[in-house]
């Protein structure tokens, strides 16, 4: 039954698509994305209607990974999450409650409100440990680690990280463990721990290896080739960069072959990044182009900004001017719109470099002591530390 097709207008109830994507199709999400809108109904039908609110319930659990995090169709999903939610109070069902609020905090990450995410995945944590529930757990704490890439969080202490892998040990999904070591990997990149990262980057990849996923290996190739790249821009180990482009190669044929195919402004965004430490700046204008081309289509707040502010970095070097200014004062409007004021910062230090070399001084001198002003308000952090040098030796090019 692997190349069934679902007939359009006979497929009126949860019950019938469950059926269906129980019976093993591997290509599911294939012929899925047509029905996108008939399915997206009719869960919300099913949702109001108490006899058909379990089956649409599990129905929604089931695709909407797909949808939000691999389509970036979040906005159109959101609103079943709320559907859900009051029928879930009126059952008072903890664990559907605890699935909603661990997807209400992934569909906010997606369009950048990292502080609703980080509320939702709390109150998803707390359902979870209420209900010892070991795989909701290790959920919610991915979720929040992975809002350290976005902002510098509480959540991430080294207490809470091992209270995460202990309930990670305690679990057999292979995809729900290699999350957990990806979000890691991440947050110990964003305070310049390579170490770390590249531990926990690896360890998802042996996960994601054994479990044998095609879209889930891509994703861990990905992560290993972010943190290669890191590795050598911030340390002094530049030959480290030269893994980067040969692990992105894996994780854009493995991720062609599974569900993550349509998340080219990961693979564009990267590309770009990689020609750009490696000053090759034409190409990297032509890829960071393409990321935000389809960063803006996805409407992925997070990869519009950064995209964005890659690009105007790019073209700061081509000495192309107008259109670095316009991305980086569009970036800085952007973090400053998502509460990211680390990146921010950052984007008004690159605006500050741009403007020297455009002979606009005072303006220059304007955007840096801004820049440093923010980053004297942030807790200490390595990357802070990096930025703060960064600013002070920008400000000392200007001429007196």
């Amino acid at each position: 039954m692997t190349n069934l097709q679902p007939p359009p207008g006979k497929w009126l109830r949860p019950y019938d698509w469950l059926r269906f994507l129980d019976n093993g199709n591997p290509n599911w999400e294939t012929w899925l994305l047509p029905y996108e809108d008939e399915l997206r109904e009719m869960i919300r039908r099913g949702l109001n209607q108490p006899r058909d609110f379990h089956q649409a319930f599990a129905l929604l659990m089931r695709v909407i990974p797909f949808f939000v995090l691999t389509l970036a169709h979040t906005k159109a999903w959101m609103p079943l999450l709320l559907h859900a939610l009051m029928p879930s109070l009126q059952l008072k069902d903890e664990r559907l409650r605890m699935e909603i609020y661990r997807w209400w905090g992934e569909t906010n990450l997606q369009v950048g409100k990292p502080e609703a995410a980080r509320q939702s995945f709390a109150i998803a944590l707390e359902f979870a440990k209420e209900d010892e529930h070991d795989g909701m757990m290790v959920a919610a704490y991915t979720g929040l680690f992975r809002l350290q890439w976005f902002r510098n969080q509480d959540t991430f202490t080294p207490e809470l990280v091992q209270v995460a892998l202990k309930f990670a040990e305690r679990i057999s999904s292979a995809e729900l463990r290699a999350g957990l070591h990806d979000a890691l990997a991440y947050a110990y990149l964003r305070i310049l721990d390579m170490s770390k990262a590249l531990e926990h980057a690896q360890i998802a990849y042996l996960h994601q290896f054994r479990g044998g996923d095609a879209s889930g290996i891509g994703q861990a190739l990905f992560t290993l080739a972010v943190v290669y790249r890191n590795a050598a821009w911030y340390t002094d180990t530049p030959h480290l960069v030269n893994r980067a482009p040969l692990l992105l190669a894996g994780a854009r044929a493995h991720m062609s072959k599974g569900k993550r195919a349509a998340l080219h402004v990961l693979l564009a965004y990267e590309e770009g990044l990689q020609c750009f430490q490696s000053q090759v700046y034409p190409v990297a204008v032509e890829w960071l182009e393409t990321a935000l081309y389809e960063a803006l289509d996805s409407g992925r707040l997070h990869y519009v900004a950064a995209s964005r502010h890659a690009l105007g970095l790019a073209q700061t070097e081509l000495r192309r001017y107008a259109d670095a200014r316009r991305n980086l004062i569009a970036a800085a409007g952007v973090w400053a719109k998502m509460e990211n004021t680390f990146e921010r910062a950052s984007a008004l230090q690159a605006l500050g470099y741009l403007e020297i070399l455009d002979n606009r001084t005072q303006l220059a001198r304007d955007y840096l002591t801004l820049a440093f002003e923010i980053c004297a308000e942030l807790p200490y952090s390595a990357q802070i530390e990096y930025l703060q040098t960064r600013i002070k030796q920008t400000l000392d090019e200007i001429p007196r």
